[in-house]
């Protein structure tokens, strides 16, 4: 071998040297790195490629009331689909006497589906079309249990998990809704979702090359947890009477925007309703509703947008809004806390001059002079404004900080609003902040800072959750008393309480008035940047019984159309029918003050005199100072009497006593819409027609129509309205 090939021997001998050696290096350093470097990696991947995982869904937490009434649950339901394809290939189609007709007349009958859809359905060329979706589980069953009795080919199911709520519209503001994913969107379910959700299991088994389990082999099991239960610190029935109040309100006076109505314990701080307007059904956020003001179908952007900003809004916390007079008890509270006024003052009450604007009493024949109470009473803008002047802007502003206005309350609730106040406010901004003009609150803030009021002075956080119990029954979280900070004196707070009391006994809130309830409160009729066209927001905010405060109250309802839209006139008689319904169900004894007494001395309770003889019935009517008309000749006992016994007439009854003989005579029941009372009663008595009289002033509303024909001693209800305060306070 010459040079030359020497040369090239060593070169090729060289270069596959390098070729091996360069790929013995790169399987060592891959060895290495498998071995050492990304080895728990690697184990996994292996791990992988021989085992499976099964996922063991956690069961998502219930939601209760505070007495443990269910409102959330999660439930398995089904989803029916036929395989129109296969169907077609083993039964030739739909005959009414074949398999296909006798499976599809029980489904029509058990799931109510129409028999043409079932059958339309086949006409598409695909293995997966869809019949039925969110069937209950016992219901799925029998139909399962029916498919497999005739051995039918071609009808299928799959199971999911759904959140149902048994209540439907009742709270749904408050608890929210979850997706189809079991993701809360509103409310607590969003708020407490790690809670609610639980940690998902899983079920470890080994497979081979396939993926297919190994028979016999080794399992590894981890069990989920599930989710806590929730209970809230709202009562269903509670809760229900607001609903239904806030409901009939927006009927009645045709309110535009809707509203809210808050209840809360002023001790503990405990929300027993919050109900806000328009409405949802939790079962279906996003369905057609008489409340919707578009055809949500599609669901598009502005859809979704629609319905975060109205429908899905919880008014109560999210909601900001000028509270007009109720805030004057705001005001008040600061001076009288800080002794710049005292409750029996005299203060001038003509119009007061701020920075060139003059502000004036709302009523056209005040008085000169007045009491700071007498002025609570009639809402007078310039007391306040002369109050808070004695304050000045510093002391003003600190009680407004001090009452929890110019921060979230930290309920636990998504979407709490704050309030909205200039950061350097003149003496002009004072003045008309003084009696709630020109700033924004939400309505759990002013009803936060009347629980203080009621209570002897401390701030306590408004609570939803009464408490959260974890899947194994034990106690996760208890709601304990937060009080913020004491605001006022106990000594304030029980002179507050009583001007309160007389403002809803002779001042702007008459007609929340309920007999036997001390109720206190104030009312309010604000502007909005649409007051030209007409918007006010009207409101009640008070506490009962005054002398003992149960519960906490505040109804806004915002734009109004009626033919009176002031507080007084729109919020406060909401406010005195729910209030004697929630005290009545919590079982608070009525206690009667003499104002209360003077008002029951003239109502009368009917005796029975069925089955006395005349002249026994005559002198009981007599010693009970009733009037009475008999009809017919009496010859043995009376038989019949109008009104019933045992009923109640509010003024100077008359009893008509009937023989056995005789037909019932009639009378036409006249129009007395606009009425004072004492006209009314003269009216109605003339006619031996007997009255119920509700509330004070002229009668709004009749229990029977003009014209219709009644027996005399009929008792016809008529409910009353104090004009004075209708459309301002």
């Amino acid at each position: 071998m010459d040079t030359k090939d020497k040369k090239k021997a060593v070169l090729k001998l060289i270069v596959t040297s390098v070729i091996f050696s360069g790929i013995a290096l790169y399987l060592l350093l891959r060895i290495f790195d498998v071995m050492f470097i990304n080895n728990k990696e690697f184990q996994k991947e292996a791990y992988l490629q021989k085992t499976s995982e099964r996922i063991l869904l956690a069961q998502r937490g219930n939601l209760y009331d505070k007495n443990g009434e269910l409102f959330s649950l999660s439930t398995t339901v089904s989803t029916f689909f036929l395989d129109p394809r296969l169907i077609k290939e083993v039964y030739g189609g739909y005959e009414s006497d074949n398999e296909v007709g006798a499976l599809f007349d029980y489904l029509s009958n058990l799931l109510d589906i129409d028999i043409s859809l079932l059958i339309s359905a086949l006409e598409f060329d695909t293995h997966y079309r869809v019949i039925a979706r969110d069937v209950p589980a016992d219901v799925a069953d029998q139909v399962i249990e029916y498919r497999d009795l005739i051995k039918f080919r071609g009808l299928f199911r799959e199971k999911s998990v759904k959140r149902f709520y048994p209540n439907a519209k009742l709270a749904s503001h408050i608890i929210g809704f979850a997706d189809q994913e079991l993701f809360g969107r509103l409310g607590l379910e969003l708020h407490f979702q790690t809670v609610l959700e639980g940690i998902n299991g899983k079920i470890i088994a080994e497979v081979d090359g396939l993926g297919r389990e190994i028979p016999f082999s080794d399992t590894m099991e981890i069990n989920p947890s599930n989710g806590a239960r929730i209970f809230m610190t709202i009562d269903k029935t509670i809760q229900f009477m607001a609903q239904n109040a806030l409901r009939k309100a927006v009927s009645d006076y045709n309110v535009l925007n809707g509203g809210s109505i808050t209840v809360m314990e002023p001790e503990s701080g405990r929300i027993l309703a919050m109900a806000s307007y328009p409405e949802f059904d939790a079962n279906a956020p996003y369905a057609n509703s008489d409340d919707f003001a578009i055809d949500i179908s599609g669901l598009s952007q502005s859809d979704i947008e629609y319905l975060m900003l109205s429908v899905w809004r919880n008014k109560a916390i999210s909601d900001t809004y000028e509270p007009g007079s109720t805030f004057k008890v705001i005001t008040a509270a600061a001076s009288l806390e800080d002794g710049v006024v005292k409750a029996d003052e005299i203060i001038k009450a003509d119009p007061v001059v701020v920075e060139g604007w003059e502000i004036s009493h709302w009523m056209e024949d005040n008085k000169e002079y007045e009491s700071f109470t007498e002025a609570m009473y009639t809402s007078s803008n310039p007391v306040f404004v002369r109050a808070a002047q004695k304050l000045g802007i510093t002391r003003f502003y600190s009680y407004i900080e001090r009452f929890g206005f110019k921060a979230i309350t930290g309920i636990a609730l998504p979407g709490e609003g704050n309030s909205i106040f200039r950061d350097r406010p003149s003496e002009l901004d004072m003045a008309v902040n003084s009696f709630g003009q020109r700033f924004q609150i939400t309505p759990i803030q002013l009803i936060t800072a009347y629980c203080a009021i009621a209570n002897g002075g401390y701030l306590v956080k408004p609570q939803i959750v009464d408490k959260i119990v974890s899947s194994d029954d034990k106690i996760i979280y208890e709601t304990q008393k937060n009080i913020f900070r004491q605001v006022i004196s106990k000594e304030t707070s029980l002179i507050l309480r009583d001007i309160l009391e007389g403002t809803v006994t002779h001042g702007t809130g008459k007609n929340a008035y309920v007999k036997g309830y001390r109720v206190a409160g104030k009312t309010g009729t604000s502007e909005t940047l649409q007051t030209d066209e007409g918007r006010y927001i009207a409101s009640f905010a008070g506490f009962a019984p005054a002398d003992a405060p149960r519960i906490a109250i505040l109804i806004v309802l915002d734009f109004p159309t009626s033919d009176h839209h002031g507080g007084g006139y729109v919020a406060a008689p909401t406010a005195g029918d729910l209030i004697e319904s929630i005290l009545v169900h919590l079982r608070v004894e009525r206690s009667y003050t003499l104002y209360d007494m003077e008002i029951l001395s003239k109502e009368t309770r009917i005796p029975d005199l069925i089955g006395k003889e005349l002249k026994e019935a005559e002198n009981l009517l007599q010693d009970e100072n009733i009037n009475y008309q008999i009809i017919g000749s009496i010859e043995d006992t009376i038989v019949k009497q109008v009104p019933a016994p045992g009923t109640v007439v509010s003024e100077k009854p008359t009893v008509v006593i009937y023989s056995k003989n005789e037909e019932n005579m009639i009378v036409r029941m006249p129009d007395i819409i606009g009425y004072s009372k004492d006209q009314a009663l003269t009216r109605l008595r003339s006619m031996n027609l007997n009255v119920y009289f509700k509330g004070f002033g002229e009668v709004i509303s009749q229990q029977y129509e003009p014209g219709q024909m009644l027996e005399p001693g009929s008792i016809i209800m008529l409910e009353l309205r104090e004009m004075e305060f209708a459309n301002e306070d």
